[in-house]
């Protein structure tokens, strides 16, 4: 519930975009946290849908007026989430979780690159869910006519457009994401000279 109330209220506020040096266009994002963690700190992005599904500035733009079908294609096929991993000053790694569909369901991985030597390796994601937690939040404000919450015994759903879809925790994911880190050690030397 926490996790909802933190999407409305950035989505209410102004969303801050990240674009590169040159003003090329790139997936909008607002940022949820910055974790000062034993051995690197951790820096986690939300790309929204506003911002991006309806902007022709933005890099995976649709339409200015998505319908109904084009806004769930877009939850569950777009990225929702991008963490970036520091060492002191020096971005070590970048991860996103890369969503895509196999028959109905969702199925998550990270992918991983090393910005320094621009190495990528793609690793499952464990954390399972149909739409993410923070997709599922705007749905229910920007969509609240066409979206609804519910409970199906510990799962959490969102019932839209009249289907229903299983809800990807975000703290879970984070912590897996953490625990990837620590387990790959992508905190350590990556070209930066730190350890």
């Amino acid at each position: 519930m926490k996790i909802i109330i933190l999407a409305i209220l950035l989505l209410n506020s102004a969303i801050l975009a990240q674009r590169d040096t040159t003003e090329n266009t790139t997936f909008n994002s607002v940022a949820l946290s910055i974790d000062t963690l034993r051995n690197f700190i951790l820096m986690s992005n939300y790309y929204t849908i506003a911002d991006n599904i309806d902007n022709p500035g933005s890099s995976v733009f649709v339409s200015e007026n998505p319908d109904i079908t084009e806004v769930i294609e877009f939850v569950r096929t777009r990225p929702s989430y991008h963490f970036i991993v520091l060492k002191g000053n020096y971005v070590i790694a970048m991860i996103t979780v890369v969503p895509r569909l196999e028959g109905k369901k969702t199925v998550y991985s990270y992918l991983v690159l090393n910005p320094n030597n621009q190495h990528q390796i793609e690793l499952p994601c464990e954390v399972e869910g149909d739409v993410t937690e923070l997709r599922a939040a705007e749905l229910l404000v920007q969509y609240k006519n066409e979206s609804q919450q519910f409970h199906a015994g510990p799962l959490s759903m969102i019932l839209f457009s009249d289907t229903a879809y299983s809800i990807q925790p975000y703290e879970a994911l984070k912590k897996d994401v953490i625990q990837l880190i620590n387990k790959t050690e992508l905190y350590k030397d990556q070209g930066t000279g730190d350890n």
